[in-house]
């Protein structure tokens, strides 16, 4: 009763008159009056005064009006919130992308996704894939992609979307550029190498190949960013593992050499999706559809 109760007395305020205020509220002027007496009754202190025909707002009346406002107002948004969540062609959605994601995944599907759905307002959110999966824990996004060769979490539901070889980036004039392939790891000790930054997915799988094959890497440069590793291996700098298609346009131009490595032959790096068991934003739910369905057809 309350929430009414202050509905009535933003009305009045608002529309200046009791008879508007009780057609804009679709009530009896007589159901109008009791609701602003028992509000007063409520809080021991009159919000109008009578002069003449006019109704003067008291100090008290001003303050509980600005209390009224932020009160309806609240309630409206909450009622366009919940409405989103049962209609998911309107309304917010928050993804997270983590930054081996972000370029190569989150462009071709958000394409033809916001042209078949406009009115959905889409929010990206980056970083570090762990930061993405934490994230998703606490609420700050609705749906996240991380790319990894393997994915487990006691709750969280993980899709594979898109599943590649990785290999062996080189300079086009490196030495490596014409060897016999496929190449060992073992036979990559001692050469410098470029690497994402420790505390990422890809960094481990990374360091998982290297213990395997009983080789330390020599480490030049740690970046965070794909983009940035292509540039340093154009440059000469070093070499690294990355993603097939990552490099398909570089390696289409000359400016690098894809090479097989045998201990990747049967490796695959995973785009997964990343969903809470019940995802309750109906655009999020929407969006989950849309992309599963969007790496099927490809």
């Amino acid at each position: 009763m309350l929430y009414e109760q202050l509905e009535v007395l933003a009305a009045i305020v608002e529309e200046g008159s009791m008879n508007r205020a009780a057609d804009r509220l679709r009530i009896t002027q007589p159901a109008l009056s009791r609701a602003i007496k028992k509000l007063e009754e409520r809080f021991g202190t009159a919000f109008f005064e009578r002069r003449g025909k006019q109704l003067v707002l008291t100090p008290a009346g001003r303050r509980a009006y600005q209390t009224a406002v932020e009160v309806v107002e609240a309630v409206r948004r909450l009622a366009d919130e919940l409405a989103a969540l049962e209609t998911p062609t309107r309304g917010p959605l928050t993804l997270g992308a983590g930054l081996t994601t972000l370029y190569h995944v989150l462009p071709p599907l958000l394409g033809p996704f916001t042209r078949q759905y406009p009115e959905i307002d889409i929010n990206v959110k980056t970083g570090r894939a762990h930061e993405m999966v934490k994230a998703l824990e606490t609420g700050e996004v609705d749906l996240a992609f991380i790319a990894a060769d393997q994915f487990h979490h006691p709750y969280l539901q993980a899709f594979p979307l898109e599943a590649e070889a990785v290999i062996l980036a080189v300079p086009a004039h490196h030495p490596l550029a014409h060897a016999p392939t496929p190449l060992s790891v073992s036979a990559l000790d001692g050469q410098p190498f470029l690497l994402f930054s420790p505390g990422t997915y890809y960094r481990d799988f990374l360091d998982r190949i290297f213990s395997e094959s009983g080789v330390r890497p020599n480490i030049r440069l740690e970046v965070d960013s794909f983009t940035t590793l292509k540039k340093l291996v154009e440059a000469g700098l070093g070499v690294t593992f990355l993603p097939q298609s990552y490099v398909q346009d570089e390696v289409a131009t000359g400016r690098i050499v894809a090479v097989p490595v045998r201990e990747l032959a049967s490796v695959r790096f995973v785009t997964y999706l990343l969903s809470p068991p019940r995802v309750q934003r109906g655009t999020a739910r929407l969006f989950l559809q849309f992309t599963r369905e969007f790496y099927a057809l490809r």
